[in-house]
């Protein structure tokens, strides 16, 4: 299935670079899960330094299995959470959109929560990291992910359809894709 296994103690770290940090107000970032597991705060994937960055993890004030995004841009530092259950052993696309006016979470193609939020994404300049938080001290993920895909571009809704339907929408200026062969596995 190309899917990364996450057992609760081990992760991957991606080295920082350019590449992985979409600079614009326009963004869109995303990738497969698979989890059963309403563990608060498991940390799928992230680019985040405590201060700056994103990432999207399991809901992290109540134990319902949903999924939230948390984005620092120009604007200021928000939180999105997810409104439905997705700790069910399927795989799901987490994605996350910000146009320059709003930032959206998605989950299979569905909007599940959206604020405003403008200014570029402010980056951090630690590891791309999945399945802990920044420091690999904590936030341990529980399940499994595949593909990781950021572009420099608010996915429109065809192009987020091609993607979840399993097309790779390239004709946006695409900033990198981190599959499985690019991971170095710790723990």
């Amino acid at each position: 299935s190309g899917e990364a296994v996450f057992s609760g103690a081990g992760y991957v770290s991606v080295a920082d670079s350019a590449s992985l940090k979409p600079t614009a107000s326009t963004f869109t970032y995303a990738t497969w899960v698979r989890y059963s597991t309403t563990t608060l705060n498991q940390r799928i994937m992230q680019k985040y330094d405590a201060t700056n960055g994103w990432i999207i993890l399991t809901e992290d004030g109540a134990a319902n299995g949903f999924l939230k995004t948390y984005v620092r841009t120009a604007s200021g530092f928000t939180g999105l959470s997810g409104t439905s259950n997705h700790a069910d052993g399927l795989l799901h696309l987490a994605m996350v959109v910000g146009d320059g006016t709003n930032v959206t979470l998605y989950v299979d193609n569905v909007q599940e929560a959206q604020t405003a939020q403008t200014g570029n994404l402010v980056n951090s300049s630690q590891p791309l990291m999945f399945g802990t938080n920044e420091t690999a001290s904590g936030g341990f993920y529980t399940g499994k992910a595949r593909t990781a895909a950021f572009w420099s571009q608010a996915l429109n809704s065809t192009d987020r359809a091609a993607y979840f339907n399993g097309g790779t929408p390239l004709d946006y200026p695409f900033v990198a894709a981190v599959q499985n062969s690019n991971f170095l596995m710790h723990g």
